[in-house]
């Protein structure tokens, strides 16, 4: 809300949520211009109009939630990207990972859980979400869709076979993998009709075969993989460089 005192404009920010118990709705209004609030005092009645906006869908995960008290809501959520998988309905679900670095020590097998999963940085700036895993691939699909959106991924040592396994036909997007450092090759392993579209390799290696993606025909079913508009930069590998 802007209050008017003499010539200068003096800007209020509100911000306000909906807490009745039903959805999580975000109120905000966007600072114009003007002196410092801090030099005058308001009085009588401003009226302002402002947007709500409805919070997205899906389940939340964040470095400052809890897998055991969260219930998955962005005011709630969720402190591992295993656990919102866990409690994820069988339909198409949405997980957003807020910003920070999450570490993956175990495998996540998508094909076991039977849903169709989309994991997508909250922010939109795969920089801000870091998932780093610590001893093995950090997930692996045999089965049903999934995405990844927005997302960086990096290992913290060169005994892990592959970072991400996609098989069928899931699909990464504008995503960024660094540093992983596989014990066979291909930091991705894809196959059948998966998609990689607007992501970014570099700084990958692999002791076996390539260093950034390892794309392979399926022996019992025909597809096909495809890899669009993206970078591979400072690699190396015994089979090839990128692919």
């Amino acid at each position: 809300a802007v209050g008017v005192v003499g010539s200068d404009e003096v800007t209020v920010t509100v911000d306000g949520e909906k807490t009745d118990g039903g959805t999580d709705y975000t109120a905000t209004a966007t600072e114009l211009a003007g002196a410092d609030a801090a030099n005058y005092t308001l009085s009588g009645t401003l009226t302002t109009t402002f947007e709500i906006t409805e919070a997205a869908a899906g389940i939340y995960v964040a470095t400052t939630g809890h897998d055991d008290t969260g219930d998955g809501t962005q005011g709630n959520p969720y402190a591992s990207i295993a656990k919102a998988i866990t409690v994820a309905g069988q339909g198409n679900t949405t997980i957003y990972v807020k910003d920070g670095t999450y570490v993956i020590g175990s495998r996540i097998d998508l094909t076991t859980s039977g849903k169709e999963i989309h994991i997508e940085g909250f922010s939109k700036d795969p920089t801000r979400v870091i998932l780093k895993a610590t001893s093995e691939r950090m997930f692996h699909n045999d089965g049903v869709y999934c995405e990844f959106k927005y997302l960086t991924f990096t290992t913290a040592n060169s005994d892990i076979k592959n970072t991400v396994v996609l098989i069928k036909d899931g699909r990464i997007s504008n995503c960024i993998f660094t540093n992983c450092k596989s014990s066979t090759g291909g930091n991705v392993f894809m196959t059948r009709d998966a998609v990689i579209e607007n992501c970014l390799f570099y700084g990958n290696s692999g002791k076996a075969q390539c260093g950034q993606l390892y794309c392979i025909a399926d022996g019992n079913t025909t597809g096909n993989p495809c890899v669009v508009n993206c970078t591979f930069v400072d690699s190396s590998g015994a089979g090839g460089v990128a692919m």
